[in-house]
Formats: structure tokens, C-alpha cells, sequence
């Protein structure tokens, strides 16, 4: 699944899921720096983009500046 915005993914790695990989925006990784070292710590692919790759990579202004790609858990 995809997930967005540093709130959501925070709240996502606190729940223990698990991610392919992330993107942020580079005033978000340096607004964030321990959710970017937390995501490495754990070995998720974490790269940093210009803001104008950022929208270049999605088609539109992510305003939220992160995305990231994460595992789908085990059925409950």
C-alpha cells in the first residue's frame, strides 16, 4: 500500500509496519530527520528529492513531501 504525509507514516512505523521503501521531498527529510534515520535504521530505502523531481516522479505538487511504500500485513 501507499501511504503519505509524515503524520501517517510515523503512525504506520509506531504500528509496526513494514516498508519497501520511501521518498521524501528534501525540506522534509530536513524537517524529519529522525523519521528518515528510523526508516534507514530498519533498512527501508529512503531517497531524498528536489522538490521539482518529487512532482516530476508523482504528476502533481505533493504537498506532504513523503511517500512511501509499504508491506501489506498478514491477514488478521
Amino acid at each position: 500500500f501507499m501511504a503519505e504525509g509524515v503524520t501517517v507514516l510515523g503512525a504506520a512505523l509506531d504500528a509496526g509496519v513494514g516498508w519497501h521503501s520511501a521518498v521524501f521531498g528534501a525540506a522534509q527529510a530536513r524537517s524529519h530527520p529522525g523519521l528518515v534515520a528510523r526508516l534507514e535504521s530498519l533498512a527501508v530505502p529512503v531517497y531524498v528529492l528536489p522538490a521539482a523531481c518529487l512532482q516530476a516522479l508523482t504528476g502533481f505538487d505533493l504537498h506532504r513531501g513523503v511517500i512511501a511504500i509499504g508491506r501489506r500485513p498478514a491477514a488478521l
